[in-house]
């Protein structure tokens, strides 16, 4: 008899170590295979682990400060640590720090022991990369399917017939949504997390994914943030276990967080290093200007980061005026 056997798929788990006879053992390597790699490529365009570290690296380091208020919040933690699904929705007017506070929920996520069955997605009207309802069901696929290569290579199995030449037609968010549903409610997962981010900077198809999510808001977690838009109210309304967070009620948390983001980049500016003076003027006023809106500090921030000490004086002079 040969002393061999063949191996196929991920039967065997990751890196399972086998013993046959008198021979050494053999570490046997079943990752993620191209095929698939290649299935989730056509699954997905973006990857959502590096959409979120994109938006970290354009919108600066995640300050603890500035979004640890709501990891306290009752609301959030009813829907954390609650046993049943169902959707917690974030609402607020544009500018309130919705995306940083997502990323936060995330980041927190993932260092407690909670991420082995959650995804996200970070949509953004102005990316066409980012901003459909089947992008954004393509990338918690990906994001899901990642973390299981076993369940993965089912999937692919199942579906990868179905998806030539379709995921670039009509059919592409049906399918989508078939092989989402597949997914979430295979008994290798339990208590699968969703997040979704700027809901409503979904740009074509957003009632679809409203659908989706109301269809499996029985076994799936949804976090959702948007702004306060009567259409997604409307549709959540058919959620049974549906909780809002409002930020306009959290007012005071916000500003706070506001203002260590404020001290966080002061003490950053070239321009204001070693001048205590400067530093307390430019707090007063990003401070007073503020109004609870996270962007337009942020403009500033990023216009007073490439200004030298020499204009700076007049540059506060002139925000002191806005």
């Amino acid at each position: 008899m040969e002393n061999h056997r063949n191996f196929s798929g991920n039967t065997l788990g990751n890196n399972a170590t086998v013993n046959q006879g008198n021979f050494a053992h053999i570490t046997v390597n079943t990752n993620t295979s191209n095929a698939d790699k290649s299935f989730l490529q056509e699954i997905s365009k973006t990857d959502p682990f590096y959409d979120k570290k994109r938006i970290l690296t354009l919108k600066g380091p995640l300050l603890w400060e500035s979004f640890s208020w709501i990891l306290r919040h009752q609301q959030f933690n009813e829907w954390r640590h609650t046993k049943e699904s169902g959707v917690l929705w974030i609402k607020g007017d544009p500018g309130k720090g919705k995306t940083m506070l997502l990323c936060g929920i995330v980041e927190d996520f993932e260092q407690n022991s909670q991420s082995e069955n959650l995804s996200y997605f970070f949509c953004q009207a102005t990316d066409y990369r980012i901003n459909t309802a089947a992008a954004i069901v393509g990338g918690l696929i990906k994001s899901l399917l990642k973390r299981h290569p076993r369940l993965l290579s089912r999937v692919r199995e199942n579906y990868e017939d179905h998806l030539k030449d379709q995921l670039d037609g009509a059919n592409a968010l049906v399918i989508l949504c078939d092989i989402f549903e597949t997914t979430t409610n295979d008994l290798e997962l339990t208590d699968v997390i969703c997040v979704v981010d700027a809901l409503d900077e979904c740009i074509k198809d957003c009632s679809h994914l409203l659908n989706l999510i109301i269809k499996t808001s029985g076994h799936v977690k949804w976090l959702l943030s948007s702004r306060n838009e009567k259409d997604i109210e409307k549709m959540l309304d058919q959620v049974p276990q549906k909780r809002i967070l409002e930020l306009k009620q959290n007012a005071e948390r916000i500003s706070t967080s506001i203002d260590a983001y404020i001290r966080h980049h002061i003490h950053e500016i070239e321009a204001l290093k070693d001048d205590e003076q400067l530093q307390a003027k430019a707090l007063d006023i990003l401070k007073g200007k503020a109004q609870g809106t996270f962007l337009w500090v942020a403009l500033v921030i990023e216009q007073l980061h490439e200004t030298d000490h020499g204009t700076w004086k007049m540059c506060w002079k002139r925000y002191r005026k806005i």
